[in-house]
């Protein structure tokens, strides 16, 4: 890395300082939300563009939720790659330690209303991600697989849905649930049908039909998508 000037290199090492100081356990939250505005002074003042990045990286592991308007602002600006790249890893890490469902769902609709689709898949994918691999979020996780599957629909990207509701129709839900999962699953073969992709097509039928009654408009919809998939 080059650095503009030795002071820059010396801001940089201190924020690795300051790093471990906002996260232990001696700091008073007085001192805490302190250390916090001076990194976000740093992200957005600094002159040289790796000590933002820098300042980005330590904000995403040490920053609160309230964090992500400020480095959402930095994403979007004209700033030099990097810091824009490491202040939407901060996010992700941000996101992801939350566990929170509705700020997901918040930041799923701001990405939506930007037009943020590949970033949009990103967030929905890493967080659901990071809270299967823990016991108190696992339950979540499945929450933010159903809407990386409502995500890459609404992107026409059927084939990275299709392996997800796959998954989803595995685990033991409600039949309201199933059902939901099934209309996904319809529409995912509803979308290969109109690629010409006949083979995903009947692949699409065959998974569902595991899961559905003998009869029912469900099961008629899936047989009438399997007839147009022989025709064509």
């Amino acid at each position: 890395m080059r650095w503009t000037t030795p002071v820059a290199r010396w801001r940089f090492s201190l924020l690795g300082a300051v790093s471990r100081a906002a996260d232990g356990d001696a700091v008073t939250e007085e001192q805490r939300k302190r250390m916090l505005a001076k990194l976000e002074a740093v992200l957005l003042r600094d002159a040289d563009s790796g000590v933002r990045s820098r300042a980005a990286t330590v904000l995403g592991e040490v920053a609160p939720t309230t964090m992500l308007t400020t480095l959402w602002r930095c994403v979007l600006a004209s700033e030099e790659a990097r810091v824009q790249d490491k202040a939407w890893a901060a996010m992700l890490e941000i996101v992801g330690r939350s566990n929170s469902l509705p700020l997901l769902q918040e930041w799923d609709r701001t990405l939506t209303a930007t037009k943020q689709g590949a970033r949009r898949l990103q967030l929905l994918a890493d967080t659901a991600t990071r809270w299967s691999k823990r016991a108190e979020t696992k339950a979540l996780a499945d929450s933010a697989l159903e809407m990386l599957v409502k995500a890459h629909l609404d992107q026409g990207k059927w084939a990275g849905a299709f392996p997800i509701v796959r998954e989803l129709l595995t685990r033991p839900v409600g039949e309201a649930e199933i059902n939901q999962r099934l209309r996904w699953l319809l529409t995912i073969g509803e979308m290969a049908l109109q690629d010409g992709n006949k083979a995903e097509v009947q692949r699409v039928v065959q998974e569902a039909s595991a899961y559905l009654p003998k009869m029912g408009t469900m099961t008629e919809a899936f047989d009438k998508l399997s007839k147009q998939a022989e025709e064509k």
